[in-house]
C-alpha cells in the first residue's frame, strides 16, 4: 500500500492526488530559500495559482483517510505547515492522523519510523480488547498497580498501533483481605489479507534452518528457570523495547507475506528452548541446536525470556538472514529440523538428546495427573 505523503511549502504543495485503493497521497513541494524550490517554481511557476492548489484551502474535498508524518528538524518543508494541514482536515470533519518524529529530518530516515508508517496504513493490526482483575482499588497499593498497568497499556497501544475497541474491570478480588495479583488479560484481533499465507508453530521440513530473531541478553529476573528450577522468585522482568517489538514484529509479517517462513512462534515463557520444545511437539520433528554463544551462560542463552523474540522455520536462511542484516533486525541461525515422528529428538551441543515423543508425553500428561483423584 502507498504510504501517504503530504508536505506543505508557506504558500503551495504539488495538487493532492488519490492511490489506486483510495489513500490521500500528498507530493511535497519545499518551502522558499531552498533549491529544489527553485527548481519547483521554475515547473510551475508561482503566484495565486499555486496557494490555490493547497490542500489546506481545500479539505472538504478530501474523503480518503490521510496520514501527515513530519519530523521536527526538517530543513526542507517547515514543520508547522503538516500541522496545518492536519488541523484544516480535523476541523472539516476529515480522518486524519498527525505523527510528529522528534529528532529526525526531512527524509524519516530511521527503520522504526518507516516501519511505524507502513503499519499505520495497513490492515495490521486492527484493535485490542482488555480485562482489569484487581483486587480493592480503595486500597491506594492496588489503585497504584491499576494506574501503572492502564499506563503502560497506553504507552504500549500508542507504540504499536493498537487501539483499545471495548473492555471490561473486575475489582475486589480478595480472600480474606489477601488481594489477588494485578491481572490485566488482553484479546487482539487482526486480518490476514490472504488466509493462504497463514501459518503455526509446527515443525514442518526436514533440513529447514532454525532462525531467531530478535536479541538475547539472558535476561533470567522473575523468569520460569528461576523459579521451577533454582526455586527462587527474584528479580525484575525482562525490559520492553516497543520500537523493536513494533520492528520486528513488522518485519516477520513481511517475511511471511513473502512466503519465506514455514512455522513461526514467540519466545516468551521459559526462553528459548521451551519455544524450540513446543515448535518440535507440535510438529513431531526434532531440532539439531547449534552450541549457545560463549558469551552467555548456557541457562541464559537457553532459558533467559527477553523481549520481542521470534523464531522461525525457513528453507532460505541465507535470503532470510540477509533481509534481517538489510532492515537492521538482529537474526541468526541456531538449528536445523532433523528426523520426524519416533526418531524425532532435540539434540543439543554438548549436553546429549532427548525424545520429542518423551517431551510430548511429560507435557501431556501432567494436567491429567493433577487432575486425577486421590
Amino acid at each position: 500500500m502507498p504510504m501517504p505523503r503530504l508536505g506543505l511549502s508557506r504558500e503551495a504543495v504539488i495538487e493532492p492526488s488519490l492511490s489506486p485503493n483510495g489513500t490521500s497521497v500528498f507530493y511535497l513541494m519545499p518551502g522558499p530559500g531552498h533549491k529544489t524550490f527553485e527548481v519547483m517554481e521554475d515547473f510551475i511557476g508561482s503566484g495565486p495559482h499555486v496557494a490555490e492548489g493547497s490542500p489546506a484551502r481545500h479539505a472538504e474535498q478530501i474523503q480518503a483517510p490521510v496520514l501527515v508524518a513530519h519530523g521536527d528538524l526538517d530543513a526542507n518543508v517547515a514543520f508547522p505547515q503538516s500541522r496545518k494541514i492536519a488541523l484544516a482536515l480535523q476541523g472539516d470533519g476529515r480522518q486524519v492522523e498527525f505523527l510528529q518524529y522528534k529528532g529526525l529530518d526531512h527524509h524519516l530516515d530511521d527503520l522504526a519510523v518507516r516501519t511505524d508508517l507502513l503499519t499505520a496504513v495497513g490492515a495490521l493490526p486492527l484493535a485490542l480488547t482488555d480485562n482489569m482483575n484487581f483486587g480493592n482499588p480503595e486500597k491506594p497499593e492496588i489503585m497504584g498497580e491499576f494506574v501503572g498497568v492502564i499506563e503502560g497499556m497506553r504507552q504500549a497501544c500508542l507504540a504499536l498501533d493498537y487501539p483499545v475497541v471495548s473492555g471490561n474491570v473486575s475489582l475486589y478480588n480478595e480472600t480474606s483481605g489477601s488481594a489477588i495479583l494485578p491481572t490485566p488479560v488482553i484479546g487482539g484481533v487482526g486480518l490476514i489479507a490472504d488466509v493462504a499465507t497463514a501459518i503455526d508453530l509446527a515443525l514442518k521440513r526436514d533440513g529447514d534452518a532454525l532462525i531467531l530473531i530478535g536479541d538475547t541478553l539472558g535476561h533470567l529476573g522473575a523468569s520460569l528457570y528461576l523459579r521451577e528450577i533454582e526455586t527462587r522468585e527474584d528479580g525484575p522482568p525482562p525490559p520492553v523495547n516497543l520500537a523493536a517489538e513494533k520492528c520486528h514484529g513488522d518485519f516477520l509479517r513481511g517475511l511471511i507475506e513473502q512466503r519465506l517462513v514455514a512455522a513461526c512462534h514467540d519466545v516468551s515463557d521459559g526462553g528459548l528452548l521451551v519455544a524450540i520444545a513446543e515448535m518440535a511437539m507440535a510438529g513431531s520433528r526434532g531440532v539439531a541446536l547449534d552450541p549457545a554463544p560463549s558469551a552467555l551462560p548456557r541457562n541464559a542463552w537457553w532459558f533467559g525470556e527477553d523481549q520481542a523474540r521470534y523464531l522461525v522455520e525457513t528453507d532460505d536462511p541465507d535470503r532470510l538472514l540477509t533481509l534481517a542484516q538489510q532492515a537492521g533486525v538482529p537474526a541468526r541461525r541456531i538449528g536445523t529440523v532433523r528426523s520426524d515422528g519416533s526418531a524425532a529428538e532435540l539434540t543439543l551441543s554438548g549436553a546429549g538428546a532427548i525424545s520429542v515423543t518423551e517431551l510430548r508425553a511429560a507435557n501431556e500428561a501432567w494436567l491429567p495427573g493433577y487432575m486425577a483423584p486421590g
